[in-house]
């Protein structure tokens, strides 16, 4: 008896090590809420991995997750704080851009060129479609 609750003990201590590291696997996650201005349509210009969600509410949340990076987080968190990872939005009421500018920009932090993977989970009103680069989109989730 004690050997199987010494076992059971063990495992759940393992998945619980092991879901807090896949949850903290991202060196820096940033949230931010988006007006979406009743828009019509929303068009996504980020050179990210993305995954879109519909809920019931009227506006955009944007979660960004710097998975890999040739810069610590301590450098992350400073370009952060210069609007480097900030999501813009152009457009009207037919079609509301969503997209990095900053990310083009030549910045160089210690003298190396930000090199970072990121993935992007956006939650979008229902009503509005969502494409990316122009084109439909299929990753909404949630239909």
């Amino acid at each position: 008896m004690k050997k199987h609750t010494f076992l059971l003990t063990t495992a759940f201590i393992s998945l619980l090590t092991t879901r807090n590291a896949a949850q903290d696997s991202a060196l820096l996650h940033l949230v931010s809420d988006v007006a979406s201005k009743g828009t019509a349509q929303i068009s996504l210009h980020v050179d990210a991995a993305i995954e879109v969600a519909q809920w019931d509410h009227d506006y955009l949340k944007v979660e960004i997750q710097v998975t890999q990076s040739n810069l610590n987080l301590a450098q992350l968190k400073s370009l952060a704080a210069t609007g480097f990872f900030k999501v813009e939005t152009l457009g009207n009421a037919a079609n509301l851009v969503l997209n990095m500018p900053d990310q083009l920009l030549p910045v160089q932090v210690n003298g190396m060129k930000p090199a970072n993977e990121m993935t992007f989970k956006i939650a979008v009103p229902r009503y509005a479609p969502v494409t990316r680069y122009g084109e439909l989109t299929d990753l909404l989730v949630g239909k």
